[in-house]
């Protein structure tokens, strides 16, 4: 049950107990402002997302090692990467900053001074959404500051078709398939579009195929 008490000194000491039912409490100058605290409090308890502000005192270094930590189930080489984003990136930065005091807008401004290629950029990123989003379920924050962050487009590379020699390779290779391959790269069917075939459509003699669109309404 929450209450309010008056202190020494005319300050006022607002206690509530918290969802693990353990009693905490907050001291404010005014009645008003403890008034207010708890009615925040009790608001967030109804929505599922209060968050004991203890909680969220731990630094984001120590929290990142616990994260860490908890990856044993990843290959070697993808947890040796996270470790090396972890120590290079991630602890430089955000170590000593408890997990509750990270705000969206700085790891916005975080992200746009990291060097480096779009995609090693949005790797980094995602490592500390992850860990970022362990806290949460954890119950130490109650959102993550790194959702929502603009990451910058990872380059696609060029398409590029193939030339006919390596077409036909590529159909020689396919075995039975070798026609429906070379039907694809010469027609450019879509796969659909070529699966959708029947044998009235295919026309051996003539070397012809007959592509109908199907009303689906129907």
């Amino acid at each position: 049950m929450a209450y309010i008490e008056r202190r020494r000194q005319g300050r006022w000491r607002a206690r509530h107990r918290g969802p693990d039912g353990r009693e905490k409490s907050r001291t404010f100058g005014r009645r008003v402002d403890a008034e207010r605290w708890l009615a925040g409090v009790e608001v967030a308890k109804s929505r599922g997302s209060y968050v004991d502000p203890k909680a969220g005192k731990v630094t984001t270094g120590e929290w990142a090692a616990r994260w860490l930590e908890a990856q044993r189930h990843l290959k070697p080489s993808t947890r040796a990467r996270y470790d090396g984003i972890v120590a290079k990136h991630i602890v430089p930065r955000w170590g000593t900053t408890p997990v509750a005091r990270i705000a969206h807008a700085d790891v916005a401004a975080w992200v746009a001074s990291l060097d480096g290629a779009p995609a090693s950029v949005r790797y980094v990123h995602r490592v500390l959404h992850l860990l970022l989003d362990l806290a949460v379920r954890d119950g130490r924050i109650a959102a993550n500051p790194a959702t929502g962050v603009r990451l910058p487009r990872a380059a696609r590379p060029a398409k590029r078709a193939l030339d006919h020699h390596e077409l036909n390779r590529l159909a020689d290779a396919a075995g039975d398939s070798r026609t429906l391959v070379l039907v694809l790269g010469y027609v450019g069917l879509r796969w659909s579009e070529a699966a959708a075939l029947r044998v009235g459509q295919v026309d051996l003699l003539r070397r012809r195929l007959t592509i109908a669109v199907c009303d689906q309404r129907r």
